[in-house]
């Protein structure tokens, strides 16, 4: 009797490395480790349990099997937890932190601006 089994083996996810660890919405991250091929989610967890769903892709770079995930539109936050996941497990890697999108010439000059004579008058 003719058998249609068809069997889905699934590796457990570890995550080994995280590049870069910092970034704001819209930029992209890149992890490795085993079982990057069988991942089948990505999230950020934060401090007290919220998970961010993440848009990823699997690949290769160079000969490295890697998941790139892209941050989504959300506030600057810092100990946020990748979470990499399928059905029988979940890797994790800490810490990323998301940063704004205030470019660092602005910032610099509203640090300035505090300084400025013309703005602050200490007499």
């Amino acid at each position: 009797m003719p058998s249609n089994l068809i069997f889905n083996i699934e590796n457990a996810v570890f995550i080994s490395g995280a590049e870069p660890t910092f970034g704001h919405t819209g930029s992209c991250f890149h992890i490795s480790g085993s079982g990057m091929h069988d991942v089948t989610g990505l999230r950020f967890s934060d401090t007290i349990g919220n998970k961010i769903q993440l848009d990823f892709s699997t690949g290769l770079i160079g000969a490295v099997q890697t998941v790139t995930g892209c941050v989504p539109e959300m506030e600057p936050q810092d100990l946020l937890t990748i979470e990499a996941y399928n059905s029988i497990s979940t890797g994790t890697y800490k810490y990323f932190e998301v940063g704004d999108n205030t470019p660092v010439d602005q910032v610099t000059q509203s640090f300035y601006a505090i300084w400025d004579p013309r703005v602050y008058d200490a007499d």
